[in-house]
């Protein structure tokens, strides 16, 4: 996907929404995100972004790059969104 398709996605969020990355059967919170050339990347960790923290941290840059999910070694694509049911955030897929 790329950061301009995510971004539209998104648009509809509430700000406060956590943002979260399946990986197998678990959720691994998105808490970082870091602009290249190439991709956008975004690191999980402890505490997911907001859609708003998101927004605030990505600025103007280019919006043709793909959107990776990093993990470890492992660097997987984003290809859809799910809303969660039992507690506030979307999940990236």
């Amino acid at each position: 996907m790329l950061l301009s398709n995510f971004l539209q996605l998104i648009n509809d969020l509430n700000d406060q929404t956590p943002l979260y990355a399946q990986i197998g059967q678990e959720l691994h919170p998105l808490s970082k995100v870091a602009l290249t050339r190439d991709a956008c990347e975004f690191h999980c960790g402890q505490r997911p972004l907001t859609k708003k923290k998101l927004l605030g941290l990505l600025g103007k840059g280019s919006k043709a790059i793909p959107v990776i999910v990093c993990l470890g070694d492992q660097q997987l694509m984003i290809f859809g969104m799910q809303i969660l049911t039992d507690r506030p955030g979307v999940v990236f897929k």
